[in-house]
């Protein structure tokens, strides 16, 4: 998901790039924003996405890759720092978006803009935006090792983050502003239209990740071609 400032018109992607070189960061062996970015730009420019839900040979990868690389050879010259450099945490990318050095930044929280609105980290003609075609969802995981000594309390707590009361707070812009992984459908009255209210609206289709096999060869391939250190 990439978030836009300062400009609310909706411009296509290239338009918003090539006047205004150096406006988006994208490092793709630096964080998993930026890889899932890479992976969602395979996903949508090749011809064969079939391909994608199996480790990939290396003439499948030569083959299928070539749009995303065709692309990428014409993006990076609009890359902030042609794409040698990334904001190391998701809060210097606020910071530079906000100082209007970056037009676009990256996050896996659709609600992120109006989350940092609220909190005075980013204007207010900050908004989260997403690809029509679709983006690569994520959620949060709990975990519990099979040799924990307190599974059972591990459980009652696991339980307790997946109650619709900690999801409505998790939700809330004031506290967090991350979107809740439970369904409002089969909520009661009032906590349903609750959670409804704060949940982003016209989010697009959720994409499935490619197969893991993709992932290390997409980074190589990339530190390859752009990457220098």
């Amino acid at each position: 998901m990439l978030r836009h400032s300062h400009h609310k018109r909706r411009k296509p992607y290239w338009s918003l790039l090539k006047p205004i070189p150096a406006r988006l960061p994208i490092r793709a062996h630096r964080t998993l924003p930026a890889r899932r970015f890479l992976n969602s730009l395979l996903i949508m420019l090749t011809p064969d996405p079939a391909a994608l839900k199996e480790a990939p040979d290396d003439a499948t990868f030569a083959r299928v890759t070539v749009p995303l690389w065709q692309y990428l050879d014409v993006l990076h010259p609009y890359l902030w720092r042609e794409g040698k450099d990334f904001p190391h945490s998701p809060a210097r990318m606020d910071a530079l978006l906000k100082a209007g050095t970056l037009r676009l930044s990256l996050t896996f929280n659709p609600a992120h803009a109006q989350q940092k609105i609220a909190s005075g980290d980013l204007p207010a003609s900050s908004y989260s935006f997403g690809f029509r075609e679709g983006m690569i969802g994520n959620v949060h995981f709990v975990t519990i090792p099979a040799n924990a000594n307190a599974s059972a309390a591990a459980k009652v707590v696991a339980n307790f983050l997946l109650s619709p009361d900690a999801q409505l707070r998790k939700a809330d812009p004031a506290v967090w502003g991350d979107p809740s992984v439970l369904d409002p459908q089969k909520l009661p009255d009032g906590q349903r239209e609750s959670l409804q209210s704060r949940m982003p609206q016209d989010l697009p289709p959720v994409l499935a990740e490619p197969h893991a096999g993709w992932v290390n060869a997409l980074e190589q391939e990339w530190l390859h071609r752009y990457g220098t250190h």
